[in-house]
């Protein structure tokens, strides 16, 4: 993912790449997308996630304060699932695949960086870990 370059102040920033020295943000998404492959079609996949706090440069304090919000785009009413960044242990969210058609089944979702307050956070490039946990698929 990709949350480009910011003139950070409290709010959220989408998975766009966008760099706000060259304008206001058009608010569009580049998807995510997962596709898992099922051990069988009678059984249910889950993927779960957890991040890292956001780290900078050598010597700067990571920044815990961010988080990740995922909105599922599979429906009419799309859920939302907020992933701490902060490294917390075990997984945040689970996301359960249950397509009975197929073997393969996939999820897309907008990905936002949500930024609470800016103290803490200097002006350079900040990254972090996503760790995904599957369980009951193909690997």
């Amino acid at each position: 993912m990709n949350f480009g370059k910011r003139q950070l102040r409290a709010g959220q920033y989408p998975n766009n790449g966008h760099d706000d020295n060259t304008g206001p943000d058009p608010g569009t998404y580049t998807p995510f997308t997962i596709t898992v492959g099922r051990t069988s079609a009678s059984t249910q996949s889950t993927v779960g996630i957890s991040a890292s706090p956001f780290t900078g440069t050598a010597g700067t304090l990571p920044v815990s304060s961010l988080a990740l919000h995922y909105v599922s785009q599979n429906s009419a009413a799309p859920n939302t699932w907020t992933i701490p960044a902060d490294g917390s242990a075990g997984q945040s969210a689970v996301w359960t695949f249950v397509n009975t058609a197929a073997l393969l089944d996939t999820k897309t979702f907008n990905v936002d960086l949500n930024v609470p307050a800016v103290s803490g956070i200097s002006a350079q490039k900040y990254t972090a870990t996503i760790t995904y946990t599957l369980s009951n698929v193909l690997r």
